[in-house]
């Protein structure tokens, strides 16, 4: 019995298999893309919707990794990118995965230092980073750059928000 190493999770598994042992996917099945989307969009989506598009991106970055078919799993770590940006950056390949999760880190933790720091959230600038390595390797430049519906949703609860947050700091809410 010969054995092969399973496309999703990278462990040996039994050629007769038909599901991988350690994480259940199809051994065969081959590594989809990352999500592909243009580095301004990141930062454009990310600044209007209050960040609410970094949880997106990462959460769509975690579905296209190998195992990320469980949808709840990939949510949470989405929702806990800052402290998950690490692993995914490693998994995703990108080049001083380290560095670059410590400033997502560190642009994370900088608006709670003082109100007035609380709107320049740079945040995104990592996941720029990230975006253009992602580009880079997979060669596609441009793509995924249209505002959709689902864009213009996330937008108009990300003004709510910025409303919400500036109403509350001037004391008009």
């Amino acid at each position: 019995m010969g054995t092969r190493v399973c496309n999703s999770c990278g462990q040996p598994t039994k050629s007769s298999d038909k599901y991988c042992g350690h994480c259940g996917e199809l051994p065969d099945e081959p590594r989809s893309r990352p999500f592909i989307v243009s580095p301004s969009k990141l930062a454009i989506m990310s600044f209007l919707t209050c960040g609410l598009y970094e949880i997106y991106w990462a959460y769509k970055q975690w579905r296209h990794l190998p195992g990320g078919r469980r949808r709840i799993g990939c949510f949470i770590r989405a929702v806990f990118s800052p402290i998950t940006i690490y692993w995914l950056l490693k998994d995703l390949n990108i080049p001083r995965a380290g560095w670059i999760a410590l400033l997502y880190i560190v642009l994370n933790v900088i608006p709670f230092l003082s109100d007035w720091l609380m709107y320049l959230s740079f945040a995104f600038i990592p996941l720029y980073i990230a975006q253009r390595h992602i580009e880079d390797k997979f060669h596609s430049f441009g793509q995924g750059g249209k505002y959709g519906t689902h864009a213009a949703i996330a937008i108009i609860i990300g003004m709510i928000l910025w409303a919400v947050a500036l109403g509350m700091t001037y004391g008009v809410i």
